[in-house]
């Protein structure tokens, strides 16, 4: 049974233009930094979008072991990735994102690891 700190842990609650929205970390497949706005692009197909500073985000959520920074942009839940290659990575909702080019040798090695610790 999940206890109220365990909840409160696994969620975000995120202001938007049109109220307050509680999402489940598991909820998010990726988050864009776009023109000083953060857009979370959800399970289920649809999008909050929030006016808040993309490093104050990454900072919450790297602390969590499934998500990584692909981009300087885009923080992505590791859960939802289908495959890397050598320039994006390409996500379950059918998402082609960018991997920033200094950091690909780094980033396939997180989600090799991420992978690994999922599979014992």
């Amino acid at each position: 049974m999940r206890t109220r700190t365990e909840d409160r842990d696994s969620c975000l609650v995120l202001k938007s233009s049109v109220g307050v929205h509680k999402v489940h970390m598991s909820e998010i497949i990726y988050i864009e930094a776009l023109n000083r706005k953060i857009i979370y692009y959800l399970r289920n197909n649809s999008q909050i979008t929030c006016v808040e500073k993309f490093a104050s985000v990454c900072d919450q959520l790297l602390q969590h072991p499934e998500f990584l920074l692909a981009h300087r942009s885009f923080l992505v839940n590791m859960n939802y990735i289908r495959r890397i290659d050598a320039a994006d990575l390409y996500l379950a909702n059918g998402k082609c994102l960018p991997l920033a080019q200094r950091r690909i040798s780094e980033i396939k090695r997180l989600y090799l690891a991420f992978q690994m610790e999922e599979s014992i």
